[in-house]
């Protein structure tokens, strides 16, 4: 929750401050049966499993996304934010004790307590978040791509956790995509076109065979879609790219490209000079 003290401002002559509230380990990490009211109603159960009820949809996306959005606030918050900030979580839920929120210690913040004797008075404490670049920290290319592409998936991938982490329906789809694409270019890189497009088919079914067992929760027709799709990029970016009778080698930074960030496009630099603005609309 962001909440803006604004009161006295004009009078007083003080700076705006935001306050993002919530920030305890507890309350970042709540799943969506930790948020519904317990226990539950017959009329609550009913509409839950025939959701024909807007308001019950919306209702329980909002409890399903609370976690998400409290986090991308508090990140973009911190990042973007020009004003002064304050950062508080509850520190006792009934006879619960929480921790605050893991990222904080992170940024090298300890809590502090005390009263506040009224709303209209000035903030007792409040925290500038710094925005001097970090020198004792390497990045390696994909780091740095990924923060380059979207801090917030960067802040997830590798602050939160030690690597990337595949996860949801789509991006499921994508990585089997690309191990069959992987896979099968192994095993054809090098050979002569005309004979890797004739048995390309047979190739991609025999190494779809194998990692469909892992995705044994996909409907037979998926799985077929996802084998089309890397037909369809295997036969005009690999074969259909590559110049001579042979498909070019197999490459390994390519395929890391694409398990990294979902796509990958083939780019020969012929000159030493940096390159051009793609887009037109921002030529000058």
């Amino acid at each position: 929750m962001v909440t803006s003290y604004r009161a006295e401002v004009k009078s007083q002559g003080e700076e705006k401050v935001y306050h993002f509230a919530c920030l305890s380990d507890r309350d970042l990490n709540c799943k969506v049966d930790d948020l519904l009211p317990w226990p539950l109603t017959e009329s609550f159960i009913r509409k839950a499993y025939a959701p024909i009820d807007l308001q019950f949809q919306v209702y329980y996306t909002a409890l399903g996304e609370r976690e998400s959005f409290l986090r991308y606030a508090l990140f973009y918050g911190l990042c973007y934010n020009y004003c002064d900030v304050r950062l508080s979580y509850v520190k006792q839920y009934s006879e619960e004790t929480t921790e605050p929120y893991a990222m904080l210690p992170v940024l090298g913040l300890k809590p502090s307590s005390g009263v506040v004797d009224s709303i209209k008075k000035p903030i007792p404490y409040s925290i500038n978040v710094g925005q001097e670049p970090t020198k004792s920290v390497r990045y390696n290319r994909n780091e740095m791509m990924s923060m380059f592409l979207c801090p917030y998936r960067f802040f997830l991938d590798y602050v939160m956790e030690d690597a990337p982490v595949q996860q949801g329906s789509f991006l499921y789809q994508k990585f089997y995509e690309n191990c069959l694409v992987d896979a099968v270019w192994k095993r054809i890189g090098g050979q002569p076109k005309e004979s890797a497009i004739r048995y390309l088919e047979r190739v991609i079914a025999q190494e779809s065979a194998i990692i469909r067992p892992y995705f044994s929760f996909w409907k037979q027709t998926e799985t077929l879609d996802l084998e089309r799709r890397a037909k369809n990029y295997l036969l005009h970016e690999i074969i259909g790219e590559s110049t001579g009778e042979k498909i070019r080698p197999y490459q390994e930074s390519h395929m890391d490209m694409r398990r990294m960030f979902g796509k990958a496009k083939f780019y020969i630099d012929i000159t030493e000079s940096e390159p051009k603005n793609p887009y037109e609309a921002l030529k000058i």
